[in-house]
């Protein structure tokens, strides 16, 4: 799934081998804004807009990836023919924030795109071929994450486009799986999901990437979910993440100190199914999720908005005020008295 730069559409894409548009004009009621996109011979794994909301590309596990024109969103084109790179199906497709570089996540290798030309797509340089899918740029275009069943993600210096370079040592954890990257808005950021141990149960790591050069773990790994964790995005301002897994639910963590997340509420568990795919929209007060069930919801945010600009208020509403001095002394022994909810 993916929204639109201007959140007006949302793209999802299903095993029923379609891509469907859907106008969000009204959130409440989405629409259809066309018949289903067809043209990936199997199902569809993935889909990206480009950030200026004309081109959508899509992926099969056929191993090929289509561009389509939405210069009028009610009539999609196909341009030109499929891409196909020989490394098997593509799990993964990400644009860069400039437009002019896609890349795909395959099975045996990640692949490069100049899209300078949208009509004449051609492949930038030679595949990465010690790495998979998943794909994520960050913010500024210039570094690649790129995730793989070895369990480690490699930072790519994106400076020539023809000539990726590695950036320091892949970044590794415990996990037997890596399924879902991505890069908060100050692209300082990234968080890995990993499946692991018993059960496939997951773990979602955040990374440090002031220096990218010079990756380090934020805080310990965040844990919750009971089975693998295939999805995390961040919302616009890299205050929330949210976290779709395979035990059908999806958690919204709060990562205003990104050494000390924690939990949002309660799982959103209205799925029957694995949650597949989770996206905010531009203005982060919707979320998307898509399952296996063949549904997707989107979620309204507002209150989740409200309730971190006003955090400690809700806070001291809850709890009728903040703690008097005998409290203060019993609970909290051997620091001098703060009023914690000043009037």
């Amino acid at each position: 799934m993916a929204f639109a730069p201007d959140g007006r559409t949302l793209a999802t894409g299903s095993a029923d081998r379609t891509v469907i548009l859907w106008d969000l004009t009204d959130p409440a009621q989405p629409r259809p804004l066309s018949a289903p996109l067809t043209g990936d011979a199997g199902l569809v794994s993935s889909v990206a807009f480009a950030p200026d909301g004309r081109t959508l590309a899509t992926t099969g596990q056929d191993g090929t990836v289509i561009l389509w024109d939405l210069t009028d969103r009610t009539q999609p084109r196909q341009l030109g023919a499929p891409l196909t790179g020989d490394a098997g199906y593509v799990s993964s497709v990400g644009f860069a924030p400039d437009g002019r570089t896609l890349a795909t996540g395959h099975a045996s290798a990640v692949i490069l795109w100049d899209l300078t030309d949208s009509t004449q797509p051609r492949q930038l340089g030679a595949p990465l071929t010690s790495h998979t899918g998943p794909v994520a740029f960050a913010p500024d275009g210039r570094t690649l994450a790129t995730g793989s069943a070895d369990e480690t993600v490699i930072l790519w210096d994106l400076t020539d486009r023809t000539q990726p370079r590695q950036l320091g040592a892949p970044l590794t954890s415990d996990a037997d799986y890596l399924l879902s990257v991505a890069f908060a808005s100050d692209g300082h950021t990234l968080a890995t999901a990993t499946a692991s141990g018993n059960n496939n149960a997951s773990a979602v790591i955040l990374w440090d990437l002031t220096d990218p050069t010079q990756p380090g773990r934020l805080g310990a790994p965040l844990t919750g979910h009971t089975d693998s964790v295939s999805s995390v995005t961040f919302d616009p301002d890299g205050r929330t993440l949210a976290t779709g897994s395979a035990d059908g639910t999806v958690i919204l963590w709060d990562l205003t100190d990104p050494t000390q997340p924690g939990r949002l509420g309660a799982p959103l568990n209205d799925h029957t199914d694995s949650v597949l795919s989770v996206t905010f929209d531009p203005d982060g007060r919707t979320l998307a999720t898509g399952s296996e069930d063949s549904t997707a919801i989107l979620w309204d945010l507002m209150d989740l908005d409200y309730l971190l600009s006003h955090a400690v208020e809700r806070a001291c509403s809850i709890a009728r005020g903040g703690l008097d001095r005998d409290e203060w002394d019993r609970r909290i022994r051997g620091l001098p008295y703060q009023d914690t909810c000043p009037s």
